[in-house]
């Protein structure tokens, strides 16, 4: 009679749900009637989520940014928040998920009626998600042969979003008038978690576009490093940064007519996805057999996945776009994001096969924007990856520059943060039953054949013998064996035994 003994272990992984796309529709309403929209910007963020039945709710909000040219030629800008919400389909079993999303602006239209805008958005969205699941798993039994081994088992996933305020302080000269437009950048240089305190140091960067006081339209780039301390709860050596976005920035410029600059203050509200887990050794049985009974054997796969870290790619993207026909000034590139669109982890290098997007700004007779999408292939030296690994990233681009000749030549500086994980997959036994009694053969030896490359393990389970045994009655087989062999046996069972 067997002795089993089951316990209950935990398999984390994390999965990536079907994209959802949601339409988004939104209207603002500007004081005076306006001439065109110069141009339109949106970017979507998810704030919550919940367990909804068999879904997964998520909701958050549009951030709408727009120029407009008014009919009195008057330049303005106008920004808006919209609400949006949708719902994805759990895979079986998902208890209490944990999930991040990624949101891409796929389409973002608009109507312009007098001084009534209707924005009309597609939002592309999807799920990463941490799904837990409890499995049976044989660790022991008695009167069997057993076969152990350590498997690798994932524990306390976690993804954690932090909120953070950061504050940047600049002087800009005195002839600014009105704010018009502000962008914000962080380039992150350091990060490390000390005392349940998460310091992140690094550098921002304003894309500022402004009136002046002679109502001329400009722009500047302001950089100012930064030291910001979060507190957390995850613990520090398995923690790491995933991802840091801008979910958006609140500006105050004080003017004072005596100095001859104007104090700017930028509260750049930052998320920073923080993930951790922890890989244990779990002993379990990985094969059985029984010299005694026949045994019915019940095996069940296990996917677990592993963090292997992050990794930072800086690296330049250099384009040219068209200049605006006719004499015209350029002011600005705003709107400006990156997507990376393929990530491959090649034999000594990584390669991102991106898309920059923005809108350049110009001044002829009149006020004007034009977008532009170029997209981008880019290798960076590594040896830290490998092909096997699976690739997640969050880019941003974190300074823009640009040089007007008979193409506008763009230069901006990307910033990757890309997260390494391993799914591994593995077999446990998590049922045995016990069969019928194996008739022991009369014959005091046999002489058997065991193949080339059969370990000292196969052959024992095969002839049914235990592993000493055989090495007692062979000891001059060396395993796993380079070519066929006989093998002496004593008191052989006839019947083979075979696991299912």
């Amino acid at each position: 009679m067997l002795n089993l003994d089951y316990n209950t272990i935990k398999a984390e992984a994390i999965i990536r749900l079907n994209p959802v796309q949601t339409a988004v529709s939104a209207k603002i309403v500007a004081k005076d009637e306006i001439e065109k929209i110069i141009t339109a910007y949106a970017e979507a963020v998810i704030n919550n989520y919940n367990v909804a039945g068999s879904y997964l709710a998520f909701s958050g909000k549009v951030n709408y940014k727009l120029l407009a040219l008014l009919t009195d030629g008057q330049v303005i800008g106008l920004a808006y928040n919209a609400d949006f919400s949708d719902k994805v389909l759990l895979p079986t079993g998902s208890v209490q998920p944990q999930a991040y999303f990624d949101c891409v602006v796929l389409n973002n239209d608009f109507e312009l009626s007098g001084s009534t805008v209707a924005l009309t958005t597609l939002i592309d969205t999807s799920t990463n998600m941490i799904v837990a699941k409890q499995h049976q798993c044989l660790t022991a039994s008695d009167n069997a042969c057993v076969k152990k081994n350590s498997i690798d088992l994932c524990n306390d996933t976690t993804i954690k979003k932090l909120n953070a305020t950061i504050t940047s302080e600049v002087e800009l000269p005195s002839s600014v008038t009105k704010m018009l437009c502000a962008e914000s950048y962080i380039n992150i240089t350091d990060s490390f978690i000390d005392e349940a305190v998460l310091t992140i140091v690094g550098e921002t960067t304003l894309n500022l576009t402004y009136l002046t006081k002679d109502n001329e339209l400009t722009s500047s780039l302001v950089s100012s490093p930064f030291t910001q301390e979060v507190d957390v709860d995850i613990d520090a050596k398995d923690s790491l940064i995933s991802c840091v976005k801008i979910k958006g920035s609140k500006i105050h410029l004080d003017i004072v007519e005596e100095d001859d600059n104007n104090a700017l203050t930028a509260e750049i509200q930052a998320e920073f996805v923080l993930m951790s887990n922890k890989v244990v050794q779990q002993e379990v049985i990985e094969d059985i057999y029984s010299k005694s009974h026949q045994l019915t054997i019940d095996k069940e796969q296990i996917v677990n996945t592993i963090i292997q870290g992050r990794y930072d790619y800086d690296f330049v993207v250099n384009e040219e776009v068209d200049l605006p026909e006719g004499n015209s000034r350029i002011i600005s590139l705003i709107n400006c994001r990156v997507d990376i669109v393929k990530l491959s982890s090649l034999e000594g290098e990584i390669v991102f096969d991106g898309i920059l997007q923005g809108c350049l700004l110009y001044k002829g007779e009149k006020v004007g924007g034009a977008n532009f999408e170029l997209p981008f292939t880019k290798s960076v030296a590594d040896t830290n990856l490998s092909s096997q690994v699976n690739l997640s990233c969050c880019a941003n681009v974190v300074n823009i520059k640009y040089n007007a000749s008979r193409k506008l030549a763009i230069e901006a500086i990307i910033k990757a943060e890309v997260v390494a994980t391993q799914d591994k997959t593995q077999n446990i036994i998590c049922k045995v039953e016990e069969g019928e009694e194996i008739t022991i053969s009369q014959h005091a030896f046999e002489v058997c054949l065991a193949k080339k490359g059969d370990s000292l393990w196969n052959t024992a389970k095969n002839l049914n013998m235990t592993e000493q045994e055989i090495a007692e009655t062979n000891p001059d087989l060396e395993f796993p064996l380079k070519e066929d062999q006989q093998v002496v046996i004593y008191h052989q069972i006839k019947a083979i035994n075979k696991a299912l």
